[in-house]
């Protein structure tokens, strides 16, 4: 009798019900993972954003006139790769001596992280 050489149809469908399994594991740790490293970026560049203000600051002694792009990128992350999330500066005091920024994710915008000049975040 001769050998036959290759995969029997049962062990090609238990190769796929393996890799199946595999990826509806695998798949909603990456995307969290994706979702927070875009978050650490949003808050890379909320932090950026609020030296930025510092510095207009200093130079100006208030934060009126404070504007964006002129100071600081709108976007995040500012270097050129997929934009996640959308930087603002909400408020600025009505005696320009605070303020309160905000970054917006361009998918979800339910998801928004905000620091203010006296250091209160939220993240």
């Amino acid at each position: 009798m001769k050998k036959s050489n290759g995969f029997t149809l049962i062990e090609l469908m238990i190769v796929v019900a393996i890799l199946g399994i595999l990826t509806t594991i695998a798949y909603p740790s990456y995307r969290d993972y994706i979702l927070k490293s875009e978050r650490a970026v949003a808050q890379v560049s909320l932090v950026s954003l609020s030296h930025s203000m510092e510095r207009f600051y200093s130079e100006n002694n208030t934060y009126t006139g404070a504007l964006i792009p002129s100071i600081h990128p709108d976007v995040a992350p500012s270097n050129g790769s997929r934009v996640t999330h959308n930087l603002a500066i909400d408020s600025i005091a009505t005696n320009g001596a605070s303020y309160s920024l905000s970054a917006t994710s361009v998918t979800d915008t339910t998801d928004i992280l905000t620091l203010t000049s006296t250091g209160i975040r939220s993240w």
